[in-house]
């Protein structure tokens, strides 16, 4: 779906902005964590934050190879490690990776990419 209306609105030329301009390079990334966060309200909005926020956050800038994927860390799939895998066919594996982060150590975690989902690539 998400790949659907990206190409319709990259087949769209009447807008020549930089948003519209720059739709056919958007990529898709998931990052699948549990942890314990905090809120706080700053004027009208709710800030998050807290150790495992940093953590997603980091993960978002990581040096994977690959542009689309959904990477779950060590600490979900041991919660829901049965969950996790259903849903992805066998020719789709997992890929381990570690990130090592100076102010936080260690992150273990699984990747999967979604290369298989874009369609006329």
């Amino acid at each position: 779906m998400f790949y659907d209306v990206l190409r319709k609105l990259v087949s769209n030329k009447n807008c020549q902005c930089g948003a519209c301009s720059s739709l056919a390079n958007l990529d898709l990334k998931f990052i699948i964590h549990i942890g314990k966060i905090g809120t706080i309200m700053i004027k009208n909005y709710c800030k998050l934050y807290g150790l495992d926020i940093i953590i997603a956050h980091r993960l978002l800038k990581n040096s994977l190879s690959i542009n689309e994927y959904a990477l779950f860390t060590n600490k979900i799939i041991q919660k829901y490690s049965k969950k996790v895998k259903v849903g992805f066919t066998k020719n789709e594996s997992f890929v381990q990776e570690t990130f090592y982060y100076d102010t936080i150590g260690e992150i273990k975690c699984s990747y999967l990419s979604l290369r298989a989902l874009v369609t006329n690539q």
